[in-house]
């Protein structure tokens, strides 16, 4: 049986979301509902965890800034390390069937390879349709105590039931994790239970599904990624272009040195 994601120490579990204020210790649902009549009403609703691990789709909810940076942040890294191979989809924010007209909750991010129609403009993805489980699911975990524990504890078990070799947790940088991310990740044994994945000597965990291993800056304020087979870093479409610019920058400096150089007879 796989073990909790977290052990959270009891004071900390006890003030979880004490930080917050009252009227913020809970989420919204914002849900479309049609009448009879043809008219649309939305709805704003308490969000429970059943909602949580079984949306329907349209369903929407506010996670927050540093929720929605690390969603796009790991969509985006997986996209241009993946995604250039046909048979891999990134997806975030679709559905996960977990059986046959049984719907689930929707991966912050998840990783599958080898599926059937991988051109699909998916909302839905069903693993028995397209022949394939996902490889690694990731999610970034709630601000709210009841919705970090379905992450933690229920997820774990389902993850682990349809066979999802790895699972990535992130703890986005918060006043009460020191402003710095954590991670925590299982991985598949075997005999089909999920178990820690142990850090390296750098702190990194290994997603053998998918190659790569994730770690925590030193500064504690970024995920970092690495090629698990050369050790490189990847870097996000944000970082890339910024390393054009300072080199564009470097390489105009270096030019106007040539002119003042030349202009001055040296």
């Amino acid at each position: 049986m796989a073990k909790r994601a977290w052990k959270i120490p009891p004071e900390e579990n006890d003030e979880l979301d004490a930080w917050l204020p009252e009227d913020e210790r809970e989420s919204y649902l914002e849900r479309c509902v049609e009448r009879p009549d043809g008219t649309v009403e939305f709805l704003s609703i308490p969000l429970t965890p059943e909602d949580f691990l079984n949306p329907k789709l349209g369903d929407k909810w506010a996670q927050g800034r540093p929720h929605g940076r690390a969603v796009l942040y790991f969509n985006d890294i997986l996209e241009r390390h993946l995604g250039r191979d046909e048979d891999v989809l990134v997806l975030n924010d679709v559905q996960l069937l977990t059986g046959p007209g049984r719907r689930g909750p929707a991966p912050d991010v998840m990783v599958v390879r080898g599926a059937r129609n991988p051109d699909l403009e998916l909302w839905r993805f069903d693993p028995v349709k397209q022949r394939a489980v996902p490889c690694l699911a990731i999610e970034v975990l709630s601000q709210i105590k009841a919705l970090r524990r379905a992450d933690q504890e229920d997820k774990v078990q389902l993850y682990q039931g349809l066979g999802i070799p790895d699972y990535l947790l992130v703890d986005p940088p918060l006043s009460r994790t020191g402003n710095r991310f954590r991670l925590q990740g299982y991985h598949l044994d075997p005999e089909g239970s999920y178990r820690p994945i142990e850090p390296d000597a750098q702190g990194r965990l290994l997603c053998a599904s998918v190659g790569l291993r994730f770690g925590v800056s030193a500064q504690g304020d970024q995920v970092e990624v690495f090629d698990a087979r050369t050790g490189e870093r990847l870097l996000s479409s944000r970082e890339q272009e910024e390393g054009r610019k300072a080199a564009k920058a470097e390489l105009e400096r270096l030019r106007a040195e040539v002119r003042q150089l030349k202009s001055s007879g040296r």
